[in-house]
């Protein structure tokens, strides 16, 4: 049986991905395999995360700022919550804002950690403020559920957009972009 090397390859399709090396009798090995499929799937779990809470904030945001969806629109939504939670108004505004515009941002892929740090703090004011006295469990109007949004938006904040966003996009772009040459170059 023959031991098995990992050496980076030099021309790795992903940084930090090492080649699959033969183990023995013109084979990879499991775990070979196992990194290869990882590393093909990875990208779907910041889609996945984005997906969901970009619509559920587009929907909710639509709710408060135009009514849609059997919401109530911006003047009820304000004077909802500032008669009855003492928030003030250019808050509430702030905040349903930051769930239409915040979850388009989310949804597409675009200044992702901005946009979900945002949704993480109206849904920490929502944990706190509203639900938490209601104890756990949605059905009982509970913090259950902005708890779950909240910490699926700090992933994204921690861990980013992935690989397919417009994130990742721009900064591909950026990266591949001509550079001036010549004199002066690296002065500052």
């Amino acid at each position: 049986m023959s031991s098995e090397v990992r050496v980076p390859s030099a021309g790795a399709a992903q940084p930090g991905i090492e080649e699959a090396r033969p183990c023995g009798r013109g084979e990879t090995s499991l775990q070979d395999r196992i990194t290869a499929v990882h590393s093909a799937i990875a990208p779907v779990g910041p889609l996945m995360a984005r997906i969901a809470l970009g619509v559920v904030f587009i929907a909710h945001g639509s709710q408060k700022l135009f009514g849609a969806f059997g919401g109530h629109g911006p003047s009820a939504t304000i004077a909802f919550m500032h008669d009855n939670l003492g928030i003030p108004a250019f808050l509430i505004v702030l905040a349903m804002v930051t769930e239409f515009f915040g979850g388009i941002a989310v949804l597409v892929g675009l200044f992702t950690r901005l946009a979900a740090l945002g949704i993480t703090c109206v849904m920490a004011v929502a944990v706190f403020r509203v639900h938490l006295s209601n104890g756990f469990f949605a059905q009982n109007e509970g913090f259950e559920y902005p708890f779950a949004l909240g910490l699926l938006a700090l992933a994204l904040v921690f861990g980013g957009a992935g690989k397919w966003s417009l994130d990742a996009w721009i900064g591909r772009f950026w990266e591949q972009r001509p550079r001036p040459t010549g004199a002066g170059e690296g002065d500052v």
